[in-house]
C-alpha cells in the first residue's frame, strides 16, 4: 500500500483489513506492507501519522500496488 502524507486512512486502512486477512487464511507467503517516498512517518488526511514498513528504494518485489485516495502535498 502506496501512503503519502495527506492520503486518506479509510482508503487504506479498510483494504489493509481486508488484505491481511485474506493473506491470514492463505497457505503461502503473502505479505501486506506500507510504502512511502521517505522512511519518516506519514501524516494522513484526518491526521493519523504511520510508519512506512519500506520506502519506495527498498521495497520488495510487488505483485499489487494500492494507492489510496487523497490530496498529496506539492512538490518541495
Amino acid at each position: 500500500m502506496l501512503i503519502f502524507d495527506g492520503a486518506e486512512e479509510l482508503d487504506f486502512v479498510g483494504p489493509w483489513e481486508v488484505f491481511t486477512m485474506a493473506a491470514a487464511l492463505r497457505d503461502g507467503d503473502v505479505r501486506v506492507v506500507t510504502i512511502s517516498e521517505r522512511a519518516e512517518p506519514v501524516r494522513c488526511a484526518k491526521g493519523m501519522r504511520v510508519i512506512p514498513d519500506h520506502t519506495i528504494a527498498n521495497a520488495p518485489t510487488l505483485d499489487v500496488v494500492l494507492v489510496p485516495a487523497g490530496r498529496a502535498p506539492a512538490p518541495r
